[in-house]
């Protein structure tokens, strides 16, 4: 036993061997300490094992062998950083990169570009080029480190633009190829208002029904005036119509142009087709058509000829002028020249028709029979916008309520003779048995 403070006794020195002079691997064994767990005289398998010397172990070479293995460091290679030379800033090669992405590479894009070759690029991509053309900045930059950089490194936006700089006169050559791809819609866009106009110049001369309406309110004008000095009239004018709404009977509560439709359902039944015979005013927008509209485009349309034409010579000249051998034979000017005497006549094609609308909408006034003064200047958004359409309409709403009306009092006039009838068959099912109370039943039926 030992005291309070009593010293630890000394551990007992149980190896004896030489030190290691590397660092050794760790055995990792459960240690048992002498005096504690090995106690040593007390006959323990420890005290026998004690006969063999450490002298007689050759401990060098067990150090040898399982000392820790010497790790060389070996010196990590120096990074060697190499410049990355950008032809664009950022910005630039974010945007090009995002619509090259959706295009053919750029060698194919160069080679559909000289061959004009719109199976490889459609409209939409010429379009996307025209918007993404390299600024004056750009090809300033790219130029000024172009030679700092191998071309087999280029991004395909730096090839891209290689080509804008490149090809003569880039930008005049897409927007004129563009425009020749374009002006089938411009053509149209002029025609279709003289298409429209015309065909709504024909519906008001082919109408059936427009003669015999406006005869009946011809009579009912001249029963208005008679006497006076708007009486006796031989036909009035297309401005007429629009004061026939304005115009109600002495009750105030029916208007010419409800008794006119009222009249013509009657003795005309045939007129109320009317609106339909004129369709062709209604679903061609014909109201909102008009000369200066026309007139304008057709102006519009010249004007970008002859911007396509000094486009077309520009480049015409500079791809002469090139010493790169691809750009010899350059198919451009022939196939824009080509083009540009198709557009020319379909464009004067265009002119001649809206010469003869004007011959066309004269005649159709000269047939109504207006003043010669009127025909100075004669315009159709007077006659159509101000006059027809809204006698059509109106004409066509009155007409419809007219329909309804006289439906539903037939509905019920009819339920009104099927109640008398169901009364006269219930007062037989009394006296008549079965056969009338079946009557009865289908008279229900039928109601």
């Amino acid at each position: 036993y030992m005291g309070p403070g009593a010293a630890a006794p000394a551990e007992e020195q149980c190896y004896t061997g030489p030190a290691p002079t590397a660092k050794m691997k760790v055995f990792h064994w459960e240690k048992l300490k002498s005096g504690t767990d090995v106690k040593p005289g007390k006959g323990s398998m420890w005290d026998s094992a004690r006969k063999v010397k450490v002298d007689s172990l050759d401990m060098l070479q067990f150090e040898e062998m399982f000392s820790m293995k010497e790790v060389k460091k070996e010196e990590a290679p120096k990074k060697v950083v190499v410049k990355k030379v950008e032809l664009l800033d950022s910005k630039t090669q974010q945007n090009l990169g995002i619509m090259l992405h959706k295009m053919a590479p750029p060698d194919k894009i160069e080679a559909a570009l000289l061959a004009l070759d719109d199976s490889v690029l459609t409209r939409d991509d010429l379009e996307g080029m025209l918007q993404q053309v390299p600024t004056a900045d750009d090809k300033k930059r790219f130029q000024e480190k172009q030679k700092e950089k191998p071309m087999e490194e280029y991004t395909a936006a730096e090839r891209y633009v290689l080509i804008c700089i490149s090809l003569p006169e880039f930008e005049k050559r897409i927007s004129a190829w563009l425009f020749s791809l374009d002006f089938a819609y411009v053509i149209g866009n002029v025609l279709k208002p003289i298409q429209r106009l015309q065909a709504g110049v024909e519906a008001v001369r082919e109408c059936r029904s427009l003669g015999v309406v406006l005869e009946v309110l011809r009579n009912f004008g001249n029963m208005m005036n008679h006497g006076g000095t708007k009486g006796n009239a031989a036909g009035f004018g297309y401005a007429t119509l629009t004061k026939l709404e304005a115009c109600k009977d002495k009750t105030g509560k029916v208007s010419l142009l409800q008794h006119l439709v009222r009249v013509l359902a009657q003795a005309y039944p045939d007129t109320l087709d009317l609106p339909e015979e004129l369709h062709p005013i209604v679903e061609g927008n014909v109201a909102a058509l008009t000369y200066d509209d026309i007139d304008r485009g057709i102006a519009d349309a010249g004007n970008a000829l002859r911007t396509f034409q000094a486009k077309v010579k520009k480049v015409s000249e500079a791809m002469a002028a090139s010493t790169v051998e691809a750009h010899k034979d350059d198919p451009f000017n022939p196939r824009m020249t080509a083009f540009y005497e198709a557009a020319t006549k379909q464009h004067e094609e265009a002119s001649e028709k809206f010469v003869q609308l004007k011959k066309q909408f004269e005649a159709l006034l000269k047939w109504w029979s207006v003043p010669a003064r009127m025909l100075r200047d004669p315009k159709p958004e007077a006659f159509f916008a101000d006059s027809v359409v809204p006698f059509i309409d109106a004409f066509e709403r009155d007409a419809n309520l007219l329909i309804q009306e006289r439906n539903k009092q037939r509905r019920k006039k009819g339920s009104s003779e099927g109640h008398s009838q169901l009364k006269a068959l219930a007062a037989q099912g009394g006296e008549g048995g079965g056969d009338a109370m079946s009557a009865v039943v289908n008279a229900i039926k039928d109601l």
